[in-house]
C-alpha cells in the first residue's frame, strides 16, 4: 500500500528580489524559536570505545583460555589477524607486521621487552593486569608510531587489604603480593616471575 509523505510546513514563503536589487531578510523569514513543549533532551550513557579496538580481555577471561598459562599478553594470540612467529612462542605478527613493529604498553608506558627469552611468560605478573586491549590497526595517536598493532595492558586498582598469589610450573614460577600502608593512604606491590 502506497502512502503519500506528510506535507512539508514552511515557516515563511521564499521571496526573491529582482535582479540588481538587494533584499533584506524580513522577520517572517527567520525560523521561529521552539516552544518549551517541543524541546526534548536526550541522554546517552556508556563508555566510548575506540573504533579500531578489536577486543578487551579481562583478567578473569584470560585465566579460562587454554594455552595462555594465565598470561593476559599471551591471550592475544587467539585474536583474528594475530599469528605467532612459531607456534608456542609469544612473538606475534599482527595483520602482517613483524613482531618488532608491534607496540606493547602497560598503563600507557611502552614496554620494550615484554617476554622472557624463548617460550617464557611475560615479565609482568598476571595478577596486576586488569585487562588487555588489542588495536590491530588505526590505534589512538597516544601510542606513537608502529607499523603493526598495539597491545595495551591496564593495571588493576590497589586493594585495601593484604593479598597475594603465586604459581609454580615445570618451566616457570612467579609470585606477587600487595599490602596497604599508612592507614590505607598508600599501597606496596611486589612481584616477580
Amino acid at each position: 500500500m502506497f502512502r503519500a509523505p506528510p506535507p512539508i510546513e514552511l515557516l515563511a514563503p521564499i521571496e526573491r528580489a529582482p535582479l540588481g536589487e538587494e533584499k533584506r531578510p524580513s522577520d517572517t523569514a527567520r525560523p521561529r524559536p521552539a516552544r518549551a513543549s517541543e524541546i526534548q533532551e536526550v541522554y546517552v550513557r556508556g563508555q566510548h570505545v575506540e573504533p579500531s579496538r578489536t577486543v578487551s580481555l579481562s583478567r578473569a577471561e584470560v585465566r579460562e583460555i587454554p594455552g595462555t598459562f594465565g598470561d593476559p599478553f599471551r591471550a592475544i594470540e587467539m585474536m583474528p589477524g594475530v599469528t605467532p612467529v612459531v607456534s608456542g612462542l609469544p612473538f606475534f605478527f599482527v595483520r602482517g607486521a613483524p613482531p618488532g613493529n608491534v607496540g606493547y604498553f602497560l598503563d600507557g608506558v611502552r614496554v620494550p621487552l615484554l617476554f622472557h627469552v624463548g617460550a617464557g611468560p611475560s615479565v609482568v605478573h598476571p595478577a596486576i593486569i586488569d585487562h588487555v586491549d588489542l588495536y590491530p590497526g588505526g590505534y589512538p595517536a597516544r601510542f606513537g608510531r608502529f607499523a603493526g598493532g598495539i597491545v595495551s595492558g591496564e593495571m588493576t586498582a590497589p586493594r585495601p587489604q593484604t593479598h597475594g598469589e603465586f604459581n609454580l610450573r615445570a618451566f616457570d614460577a612467579g609470585a606477587w603480593a600487595e599490602t596497604p600502608f599508612a592507614g590505607g593512604r598508600g599501597t606496596v606491590s611486589l612481584g616477580g616471575r
